[in-house]
């Protein structure tokens, strides 16, 4: 079995047995990009794939897909995953920057500030990995991953204000023509570890002047609501003419 799994320091923890687990058995991990992981399932190149909801959602139409729902990521509230950081001084948006422009976190930065600003700034390529320089761009849009807190508009925490419910970031999708549903649902669970908790608090340590500090959990397991937190993501993406239809949320073991 071949897997594609994203090389992105906020998924660590769902592929923290992954090495181990190929070692003791026919396993291929592939870490790449997000639209590597996305291009090599389209292609049939890997049995399973971590997606985001756009890619797994581009494919409607095109391939017949499944999600896995074993584990996510999701953000619900401050997470300090990723977030919108703005050149001081600055009167008006007229160029924003990230070194990461196609990733799914960083295009929904971008979506916040069209919805809730009516900023339609394109995203710019940037050289620049570090997040809250904001060096050549009137704003950067950027990973964060648990790096000490900046001033920045983080991204789950303004989507959870929005929308009043979490950002799914990731999920585990298959295609229908080659999943081996019994093997998938195990792999997708092991390969997290046994020390992965169903959620991960996460609490601002260094609060902007005499704030509260801003908190929030990653969520790593499938949860109750989570289809209905999908459908609106998708609904969304539609809506901002990113996706050509909504799709249907198809989940492996029940939507034959």
């Amino acid at each position: 079995m071949t897997i594609a799994i994203p090389d992105n320091a906020l998924f660590a923890p769902l592929f923290a047995s992954a090495e181990a687990i190929s070692a003791d058995r026919t396993l291929r991990i592939i870490r790449t990009s997000e639209n590597e992981c996305a291009r090599l399932l389209r292609n049939n190149n890997v049995d399973a794939a971590f997606l985001s909801p756009l890619a797994y959602g581009s494919e409607v139409g095109h391939t017949d897909y499944r999600i896995i729902p074993t584990k996510l990521c999701a953000l619900r509230g401050w997470t300090n995953s990723a977030a919108i950081f703005f050149r001081p001084g600055m009167q008006s948006i007229g160029s924003i920057g990230s070194a990461h422009p196609d990733d799914f976190l960083i295009r929904i930065g971008g979506l916040l500030l069209e919805e809730q600003y009516d900023i339609t700034t394109a995203i710019e390529s940037a050289a620049t990995s570090a997040g809250s320089d904001t060096t050549g761009f009137d704003a950067m849009i950027s990973w964060r991953n648990g790096e000490p807190t900046a001033e920045g508009m983080d991204i789950g925490e303004e989507w959870f204000m929005a929308h009043e419910r979490p950002l799914i970031a990731g999920l585990w999708v298959c295609r229908i023509d080659t999943a081996e549903e019994d093997d998938l649902f195990a792999l997708t669970n092991t390969i997290a570890g046994s020390n992965l908790t169903e959620m991960t608090e996460c609490v601002e340590t260094t609060p902007h002047h005499d704030t509260i500090p801003r908190s929030g959990e990653i969520l790593w397991n499938w949860y109750d609501t989570a289809e209905e937190d999908l459908n609106a993501i998708l609904y969304m993406l539609y809506y901002r003419q990113l996706l050509p239809e909504i799709p249907a949320v198809k989940l492996l073991g029940r939507d034959e």
